[in-house]
């Protein structure tokens, strides 16, 4: 790919803005409205659809939308109506759900207005709701096109236009902070979707910086020099095999001028897998571009904090390489020797994520933050535990960890907490060094990565790990994100990190 500043151009997502009456904006091309099963008649009565055989069919489930005109007598134009289900049996992320369904259904349109008293259901959470609507609409309206031909393209909507008939004079900041996450999640979003020959290192770390310079915080560089001099073992074992030099990242952002840092995140950034020497078979490299989802989630997560003027402080650090097979590639059966002293004999080269965290776990731990919590996709085992949709969750406080669940939850971001076992740390013992990077059997792997990490942990630092293997990349496509990478992560994130600081 050539370097020029058209290409390294985010997806923008579709503007959204609030208006209190139908009439207060622009024209619309589209009108949606939420149909609960109770409201179903009066809505098809209200709007004298032009296709009632297809009305007549619609049943108002949840994720269904059906497209139709309305006759002239009832103002012309084209409506969506959308399904919700029963109102009574309303719960987190139907609104969410329900919007993405329709907005990746959209095809080419100026804008779409959203009818917002006829999708809630619970007046004194009208805030809630209205967030959800933003994100569902925002999030499934995202297409990445960087690699198309331009009339290979297929554009959405160019924004939404939501109304309400009561006045909310704060909803169009509930609307700008929602979409300006949303906006961070596109950016994850990207970098995930570009191909590991265009995302090396050095230009992910540039992105870093480009993205730091504009949101507002810091991003330091370390460069293969650099990071010799300052002893990251990990990431120069797992480069040694690469073409295209190691990159590790800083990131600050303060929220308020002074005090302790509140979270540290730390995210792995392996911009392409091949496995090294372990070589993995061509079709389980097919999804290895997002290998360093868990580094782009940092990135995006902290500016967003920083777009929202949050008061937290917070810290990133992101360990920045791809893992491929050449002549003096990382061997198995080498040992690695961290700054700590901690050495580690590499009994497989395909579980290099570790081997790279572990430089990151002692960075973060130099500045002493309340937390620190690791994100990377990392096992294949937390998949076959978890499926496709679910992350992983470890942890050295169980209160904190459940709030990091509990958040997940609500945003529809679903994570479940899995056990540190001391009988499954003992399967990472070596005979040469001071542990081995995989256990000794099949058993307990996702386990056994979760207990490497904490190795490199101060015991008095509460620290959670986060293997989002599965939910960071999507297969079919559904729910909040179409196919590719989902930034799966930011939101929650961004609210924990919200709420750890209004917590202090």
């Amino acid at each position: 790919m050539s370097d020029n500043s058209q290409e390294r151009v985010f997806t923008v997502p579709p503007s959204i803005v609030w208006a209190e009456t139908s009439a207060d904006g622009a024209p619309y091309d589209i009108q949606a409205i939420g149909v609960y099963n109770e409201d179903l008649a009066k809505v098809l009565s209200r709007y004298n659809t032009t296709t009632l055989a297809a009305t007549q069919r619609f049943k108002a489930e949840p994720g269904t939308a059906l497209f139709t005109a309305t006759t002239a007598d009832s103002g012309g134009g084209t409506i969506a109506l959308v399904g919700l289900g029963d109102r009574t049996e309303a719960a987190d992320n139907l609104l969410r759900d329900a919007c993405a369904a329709l907005s990746s259904s959209l095809g080419p349109a100026r804008l779409v207005q959203i009818d917002v008293e006829s999708f809630v259901y619970s007046l004194p959470d009208i805030e809630g709701q209205v967030v959800e609507i933003c994100e569902g609409l925002l999030l499934g309206a995202y297409r990445f096109e960087r690699y198309k031909a331009e009339d290979k393209r297929q554009p959405g909507p160019d924004g939404f236009q939501l109304f309400h008939t009561d006045s909310f004079p704060h909803a169009p900041e509930w609307l700008r902070r929602a979409a300006s996450t949303v906006e961070m999640v596109y950016v994850a979003r990207d970098l995930g979707n570009r191909v590991g020959s265009d995302l090396t290192a050095p230009e992910f770390a540039a992105e870093a910086e480009r993205l730091a310079a504009e949101s507002g915080f810091h991003a330091e560089v370390w460069d293969k020099a650099r990071i010799e001099e300052e002893g990251l073992s990990g990431l120069l074992a797992v480069n040694r095999g690469s073409a295209v030099e190691p990159r590790f990242v800083t990131l600050k952002y303060e929220g308020r001028p002074t005090g302790p840092w509140d979270l540290a995140l730390v995210g792995k950034g392996v911009t392409f897998d091949s496995g090294g020497l372990s070589l993995k078979p061509s079709d389980a490299m097919m999804g290895m571009k997002v290998d360093m989802a868990g580094a782009a989630v940092v990135l995006a997560t902290i500016a967003a904090l920083a777009r929202n003027s949050s008061r937290a402080r917070v810290l990133g650090f992101m360990p920045m390489t791809d893992n491929m097979p050449a002549g003096d590639a990382l061997r198995v059966g080498d040992v690695v020797t961290y700054s700590d002293g901690t050495s580690v004999e590499v009994a497989n080269t395909d579980a290099e994520g570790r081997l790279i965290l572990a430089d990151g776990l002692l960075q973060a731990g130099h500045y002493h933050p309340k937390l620190i919590i690791d994100l990377a996709t990392l096992t294949g085992s937390c998949m076959v535990a978890l499926g496709l949709k679910t992350a992983g969750l470890w942890a050295t406080d169980d209160e904190i960890a459940g709030q990091v669940v509990a958040t997940g939850k609500r945003l529809g971001e679903p994570i479940w907490q899995l056990p540190l076992l001391d009988d499954v740390r003992k399967t990472l013992e070596s005979p040469i060094a001071s542990m081995r990077n995989i256990p000794t059997g099949r058993w307990g792997d996702a386990i056994a990565a979760a207990t490497f990490l904490r190795e490199f942990v101060d015991k008095s630092t509460p620290w959670i790990h986060l293997d989002m293997a599965g939910p960071a990349d999507s297969e079919d496509g559904e729910g909040l994100c179409p196919k590719g990478a989902t930034g799966f992560g930011v939101r929650t994130l961004v609210e924990f990190a919200e709420r750890l600081r209004l917590e202090a």
